[in-house]
């Protein structure tokens, strides 16, 4: 099961760990101490 992971929920797992980890940085809505 670990090896044979389906594409959509790859795409989703980097889409959710990449955007979650681009998305305060490149967003200043939250001040999440970098004020």
């Amino acid at each position: 099961m670990s090896n044979e992971t389906p594409l959509p929920l790859v795409m989703l797992r980097a889409v959710v760990s990449g955007g979650c980890d681009v998305t305060p940085p490149q967003r200043p809505l939250t001040p999440s101490g970098r004020n």
